[in-house]
């Protein structure tokens, strides 16, 4: 009798122990948190951020936004709005070949010489020694022109002044005067100013280079703003992952504790589980380092001052991830790339202009035969207002017409330049195919990726949700004593692994659609970014 009333006394004493077993983990699970993807509760609450520190504030930041940013701020994008307003100066620059141009030289001269011949007739009437002495002065002014049709208008006055011992000089002193009109036009090389006409058109292409260009950079750099948005929301999603990691070690390590205390847990299931939470916690320092790499390297690019109020604020990405992507047609989206990419307009541009080099060298093979005619009013008289005068008004005038011609034996430089210039206009059509072909693999690998990563985004939200089921059965099963610890620990580690892939995968897809728009031309209007180029003036 007194066996069974012992045997019966245990009994009911062991029945105790698990019913205030069962009812301390209910009351634990019912406080704990569940497991879940997405944003964090601590982003999700007010007050609280995402590196844990009160004192950061928070800057939400979708996408859209985050690019408009570095369109105002990015120091590569405010650097490249130099570069047209550089090729409209330029531009200018070369069409100024035809102003007008002032010009003027003059020079004063004395002469003191023994007499050479009886023409000379001078003495110094001092010292009875024959000599011719000269005092004189000459100055030249003018306008010079360039023309369009390949030559030069000039218009210039020429004075100067005579005081000599001669007399054979009369009047003595003396002044003249000739104002002269004089042009100069080619007839075979430069004829139409083939030179001057070819540096503005070369001029002109190299605007448009130039604002193709801009448009190059400008879509480069956003890319990299993008990317760089899309990887630093991975690392701030994985931190999350990782956050949710350790505090279910956590939770695991505090039953083992409260189960000690009851004597249901020995010192190797919480070791174990222990290491598990020591190992996941270096997982987490890890990811935080990424993740603040990630969020500095963003600020870089989207042109954040290296203040105080910006090192303490944390960037908190809100762009929503896209899962699928309908159907792509590669034909279409090639044709687009084709008539929209920075890239082939500028390969076109520069066969167009090595084409203009072509002609040039080859039309600079000719020989140079320029006409030259001049028509000149002289006066002379001793009086320099009134001679200057008498240059228009008396009819005392001089003229003359001519030609210079010039040939290069052998022609060696003008053919070697010629074949220079063929040789590029060829090596500039080969680009353009390359490009083409460049961007056709472009296009071929964005929309491979594309559908691969569609198709592995399902599997591994499969995944997930999967081990997801396995968590919450070992979970079910670990509380109610039917496995270890180290089962639960397992498949959570599995699980939270699938959710990082999960993740992985899904913001790949979304850099893969990015790189698409990115490769067709188009991903300025396909983020529906407001884009309005910065005036650019040079300071005097």
């Amino acid at each position: 009798m007194k066996v069974l009333q012992y045997n019966r006394t245990g009994k009911l004493v062991w029945a105790t122990l698990v019913c205030l077993l069962i009812f301390m983990l209910f009351q634990e699970a019912n406080s704990a948190d569940t497991i879940q993807t997405g944003v964090p509760s601590s982003v999700a609450h007010e007050g609280r951020t995402s590196t844990g520190n009160p004192s950061t504030s928070l800057y939400r930041l979708d996408l859209a936004e985050s690019l408009q940013l570095a369109i105002r701020n990015n120091r590569d994008i405010q650097i490249g709005t130099m570069f047209p307003a550089i090729a409209r100066e330029a531009e200018k620059s070369t069409a100024a070949v035809y102003d007008p141009a002032l010009f003027a030289e003059s020079n004063i001269y004395k002469t003191d010489r023994p007499i050479q011949s009886i023409l000379d007739n001078g003495t110094d009437g001092t010292t009875g020694k024959s000599a011719l002495r000269e005092d004189g002065w000459y100055a030249r002014t003018g306008i010079r022109k360039p023309l369009p049709t390949g030559g030069a208008a000039s218009v210039f006055i020429e004075t100067n002044n005579l005081d000599s011992n001669s007399e054979l000089v009369i009047p003595n002193p003396q002044y003249t005067s000739h104002l002269t009109v004089q042009l100069r036009q080619a007839l075979l090389k430069e004829f139409g100013d083939s030179s001057n006409k070819a540096n503005i058109k070369i001029a002109t292409i190299n605007v448009k280079i130039a604002e193709e260009q801009y448009k190059k950079n400008l879509l480069d750099v956003l890319r990299d703003v993008a990317v760089s948005y899309w990887r630093f929301a991975f690392y701030f999603k994985q931190l999350q992952i990782s956050r949710e990691a350790v505090a279910a070690a956590e939770k695991i390590c505090s039953r083992l504790a409260s189960k000690k205390e009851l004597g249901l847990a020995n010192m190797l299931d919480i070791d174990k589980a222990n290491a598990v939470l020591q190992n996941r916690r270096l997982n987490q320092f890890a990811d935080n380092r990424n993740y603040k790499t990630a969020m500095e390297q963003l600020k870089l690019l989207l042109g954040f001052s290296d203040t105080a109020d910006v090192s303490n604020t944390a960037i908190v990405p809100t762009e929503p991830i896209i899962n699928s992507f309908g159907k792509l047609d590669r034909a279409s989206t090639m044709a687009r790339a084709i008539s929209t990419r920075p890239e082939m307009s500028i390969a076109r541009l520069e066969i167009n202009s090595a084409e203009t080099d072509k002609q040039l060298a080859r039309h600079k093979q000719l020989p140079t035969l320029d006409a030259i005619a001049s028509y000149t009013h002289n006066a002379l008289g001793d009086d320099f207002g009134t001679t200057v005068t008498d240059t228009v008004d008396e009819n005392q005038a001089s003229w003359s017409i001519g030609v210079e011609f010039e040939f290069p034996l052998g022609g060696q430089k003008s053919a070697a330049d010629f074949r220079k210039a063929s040789l590029i206009h060829n090596r500039k059509q080969l680009e353009l195919s390359k490009v083409q072909e460049q961007i056709g693999f472009e296009i071929s690998s964005a929309i491979a990726k594309i559908e691969e990563l569609s198709a592995e985004i399902k599997a591994a939200d499969a995944a997930t949700s999967a081990y997801q089921r396995v968590v919450q059965r070992e979970k079910t099963r670990f509380e109610i004593n039917k496995i270890d610890n180290q089962r639960l620990l397992d498949a959570q580690d599995d699980y939270y692994q699938a959710e990082g892939n999960a993740l992985r995968t899904a913001l790949s897809l979304n850099i893969a659609i990015l790189d698409l728009s990115w490769a067709k031309g188009v991903l300025i209007e396909d983020l529906h970014i407001d884009l309005q180029e910065p005036a650019v003036t040079a300071r005097q």
